[in-house]
């Protein structure tokens, strides 16, 4: 498990980031009409993940949207693995 650095350091840049929601919960996936997002989906600007867009995030329904944890992704098809952030 990560150590209280790498939390602080999510927790700082999420904290110099604004958050763009650019999938809303309830919205069916660009590519693929049948998955439906059941949370708010977006991603923090001015930021970079491995694929070159946004650092990842999904936005929960507690309040304050507090990082609560991480979400590490794996697409065999695209040989790709991806963290993203869950706020809230």
């Amino acid at each position: 498990m990560p150590d209280r650095a790498y939390w602080s350091a999510l927790e700082n840049l999420i904290a110099a980031s604004r958050i763009t929601i650019d999938r809303p919960a309830g919205s069916a996936h660009p590519l693929n009409a049948e998955i439906i997002y059941p949370l708010d989906y977006g991603y923090l600007s001015v930021t970079r993940a491995g694929d070159g867009a946004g650092i990842d995030v999904w936005i929960g329904s507690t309040l304050p949207r507090r990082l609560v944890g991480v979400i590490m992704t794996v697409d065999l098809f695209k040989h790709d693995v991806e963290q993203k952030l869950l706020l809230g």
